[in-house]
Order: C-alpha cells, then sequence, then structure tokens
C-alpha cells in the first residue's frame, strides 16, 4: 500500500513532494488486479467463518492451491491475514483496499514532474515487475531499480534499496 499512499500523497501535495519513491507496487489503474484478488475472499470467508473455517475453505478452492503451487509466499501471506490481530476488524480493509487503485488513469500522474524511484522484483504475484516498470515508464521522471527478491533473499533486497535510495536522496 506504501506506493499507492505516496503517489496520492505526490498528486495532492506536489509542491510538498521533492521526490517519490514507489517500492513493488501492486495497482497500475485498475481496482482489483489478479495479485490482490484473493484478498476480499478472504475478508468474505473471515467476517461469515471465522478464522479456522474460512481459512480451510480458502485452503481448499481450485485458486488458492494454484497460487500457492507457483507463489508460496503470497498463499501464506492470504492464510496469515485470518489470524493476524483484530483480524475481523480489518475484514473492510481487506475487501475495500484490493477494490480501490491509486489512479484511474495515467493522464493524472503527468503532473508528477519530481524525480521519482520506482523499485520492483521477481518473483512476486502481489506486486509484478511488470508493474514497477510501467509505473517508471509512465512517469515523466521515473526510473526503475529491479532488486533482487524480497522473499527469496530479504537482506540483499534491502540491501539495494538502501543504496539506490540513498543515492536518489543524495540528489535531492
Amino acid at each position: 500500500m506504501g506506493a499507492a499512499v505516496s503517489t496520492r500523497f505526490a498528486l495532492k501535495y506536489p509542491e510538498r513532494t521533492r521526490g517519490l519513491v514507489l517500492v513493488r507496487s501492486a495497482w497500475l489503474t485498475s481496482a482489483l488486479p489478479d495479485g490482490l484478488r484473493l484478498f476480499p475472499v478472504v475478508a468474505d470467508y473471515l467476517g461469515r467463518l471465522g478464522a479456522e473455517e474460512g481459512c480451510r475453505l480458502l485452503e481448499q478452492s481450485a485458486d488458492y492451491q494454484a497460487l500457492r503451487d507457483e507463489f508460496s509466499d503470497a498463499a501464506a501471506t492470504l492464510c496469515a491475514q485470518f489470524f493476524e490481530k483484530d483480524a475481523v476488524a480489518r475484514c473492510g480493509r481487506l475487501h475495500g483496499i484490493p477494490n480501490d487503485t491509486p489512479i484511474r488513469s495515467w493522464d493524472e500522474i503527468s503532473v508528477l514532474e519530481m524525480p521519482t524511484l520506482v523499485f520492483g522484483n521477481t518473483p512476486d504475484f502481489v506486486h509484478p515487475l511488470a508493474f514497477a516498470m510501467e509505473w517508471a515508464q509512465r512517469l515523466p521522471r521515473g526510473e526503475f531499480v529491479q532488486t533482487p527478491s524480497r522473499t527469496l533473499d530479504f537482506d540483499q533486497h534491502a540491501e539495494v534499496v538502501r543504496v539506490h535510495l540513498k543515492t536518489f536522496l543524495a540528489a535531492l
């Protein structure tokens, strides 16, 4: 959500935004992208069935099993949603956030003249590399950086982000 929130802030307050950093965006211009489509299902199951039964039903679904086979980390994140603190209270967010989008059209970001650093990595089901590349291409001063996989090597991912972020911020 950080990339979406940062984008909205920059659009609302461009005079207060010297630079923009987007890390692993989950959206383009349409609500409910493929990587987020199961979050509202989790919200529905959790609200109607509770944690144990909802998680069990999700794990039995063909969509979940396909996700687990290709992106086990994303599947585990979905199941973990059932058992988070205040999980039931969070149902609204699990449904509402994926059904929104930071922008409705690429024209909206044409006014963002500040330097922008866009990070992406693969494999990442929720935050596809192609999304990061698209954002960097569409932003007037977008620069794309591919990082190592956050899931496979978090420390290496964080180090690449840190190094590029330090350089980016120093240039501002």
